[in-house]
């Protein structure tokens, strides 16, 4: 019994591999093409987008870091309410998660199918339009072969990459780098970045900023951060480890992409800014820069990761999906039919959904921004559940070791600043999201009527997110032209309607949702 335990602390994930595992998830095909979209719509701006993100992200982590010192669960992201709520006010940020997590499956192989669509004229005239930046049918077909392949290889074993991982997530780091430093090295104008050129909206104020955090993906880029926590039970020395190696990840990752962000800005000729930022049209953003400045080798090394750095991100995130799915049927979530398990240990049931809902993904939208501004929605619902979590756990006077500093200003001001994210990202994009969670919540309510629960307990316990969601729409809808939204409020009255709206969700979903939080299945002493 000894010698099975101390083989158990032998395996135990230390600081660097908690720190690749957040790196090697937050560097997918984000980085093949959101400089590209973030310069298209911040300009030169879009530092600041980056720079942004990295700090709300890294507050997410590090709050998350604190629940999971106390709660070291794994599929912890999507169970932060059911432990601190239940699972019925729980419901939409987890069936937020999944969604967002199931869309990456789709969006990984829509990138590469773009990527491949630069190889030559007469293929990418047949695979993607680049007058509608949409996949054609062909394309559609391509990236449905990916999505199944990804299928097919955790359907009959996904360990075949298991020994493979530390490989990736190095190629994952250094290809970026290396194609950065060689790009600034051939072309370097540094006026892009002094002189003031056109955004998409026609201004170069600070609105553009933030749509770009969701509009260029990089919310989607940083996503992988909550990866870190899903280890928590298998980390070694947990309170230490995981902080460190979210701060780490974050800022290592940060680092990358504000590289490529610099090396994309500075190598555009001035000539191709005649009609702004927003005038530039690239299909495979850094394969046609490396091909324009006769970098041949990196173009090569390019096309192969367009395939293989998606292609394992989209391979993983189908695994990890599926879990996720299998989770929540345990959790009363879903429908016990995917509780499941064949004889390889993970629900074909709930792999055969994924499957299903990625491809249903990849039809709605066809490019990949479509997709990423689509799901980066559901990340931002998702990312709610921390505060609302983690000031509920504080009311209850449960505190983890490793303490966020002052939470009753940050959590209120992260919850805030998350609301205001999903009206960025523009109606009637919020009204789309809205209505899949809206459509979802019903399915779960009509299995709890089925499996008899008491459905006025449900309702009372699960509605307040669903129509906060409603309510988001709505203002997302009123607000500011440059929001898409009608213009029938001001500026001011919209961000004043937010900021009500927000408060009074998370303090009521603080003080006055009196149930006990789950008890902890694992707690380190």
């Amino acid at each position: 019994m000894l010698k099975n335990e101390d083989k158990v602390k032998e395996y135990k994930i230390g600081l660097i591999s908690l720190t690749c595992i957040g790196v090697g998830t937050m560097i997918g095909s984000g980085w093949l093409f959101s400089s590209y979209y973030a310069a298209q719509i911040a300009g030169a701006h879009a530092y600041y987008s980056w720079i942004i993100t990295a700090i709300i992200i890294l507050i997410l982590g590090l709050c998350l870091a604190e629940i999971a010192t106390v709660y070291p669960k794994r599929g912890l992201m999507a169970r932060l309410l059911v432990i601190s709520h239940n699972k019925e006010f729980g419901i939409i940020c987890a069936i937020a998660t999944w969604l967002g997590l199931t869309a990456v499956v789709a969006t990984e192989a829509e990138g590469s199918v773009q990527y491949i669509s630069s190889l030559s004229p007469a293929l990418g005239e047949h695979i993607f339009n680049t007058q509608i930046h949409e996949l054609t049918g062909w394309g559609l077909l391509i990236a449905i072969g990916f999505i199944l392949c990804y299928g097919l290889i955790n359907y009959w074993g996904i360990k075949i990459l298991s020994h493979s991982n530390v490989i990736l997530t190095t190629w994952k780091i250094i290809i970026p780098i290396i194609t950065a430093v060689t790009i600034m090295f051939a072309a370097f104008y540094s006026g892009n970045f002094s002189g003031v050129h056109e955004t998409t909206s026609g201004t170069s104020g600070i609105t553009e900023i933030f749509i770009a955090m969701i509009g260029a993906g990089m919310i989607y880029s940083f996503n992988g951060f909550q990866n870190i926590v899903s280890f928590s039970s298998e980390a070694k020395n947990p309170r230490r480890n995981i902080p460190l190696a979210m701060i780490f990840a974050v800022i290592l990752t940060l680092f990358i992409y504000l590289l490529l962000q610099t090396a994309f800005i500075g190598s555009i000729t001035p000539s191709s800014l005649a009609k702004g930022w927003s005038g530039l049209n690239f299909t495979s953003p850094f394969v046609q820069i490396t091909a324009m400045l006769n970098l041949n080798l990196i173009m090569i090394v390019l096309y192969a990761d367009s395939v293989i750095s998606p292609a394992g991100t989209g391979l993983l995130y189908a695994g990890s999906t599926t879990r996720l799915v299998t989770a929540m049927a345990q959790d009363g979530q879903m429908p016990k039919f995917f509780d499941h398990y064949c004889r390889f240990n993970f629900s074909r049931r709930s792999l055969y959904l994924i499957m299903i809902l990625a491809i249903m993904f990849l039809l709605l939208f066809r490019s990949w921004t479509a997709l990423v501004e689509f799901l980066s929605l559901f990340y931002v619902i998702s990312y709610m559940s921390i505060p609302l979590a983690l000031s509920k756990l504080h009311s209850k006077n449960i505190k983890g070791y490793f303490r966020f500093p002052i939470p009753k200003i940050v959590l209120p001001l992260i919850f805030i600043f998350l609301s205001y994210l999903f009206t960025c990202s523009k109606f009637p994009y919020t009204a789309y999201v809205s209505l899949f969670m809206i459509v979802a919540y019903c399915v779960f309510l009509l299995s709890q009527l089925k499996s008899g629960a008491k459905m006025g307990f449900t309702i009372k316990n699960s509605c307040l997110m669903i129509i906060y969601l409603i309510v988001l729409s709505c203002i997302s809808f009123i607000g500011p032209k440059i929001y898409d939204g009608m213009g029938y409020v001001s500026t001011p009255i919209f961000f004043l309607l937010l900021i009500i709206a927000s408060l009074t969700v998370f303090y009521t979903s603080t003080y006055y949702f009196n149930n006990d939080p789950e008890v902890p299945a694992e707690e380190i002493q």
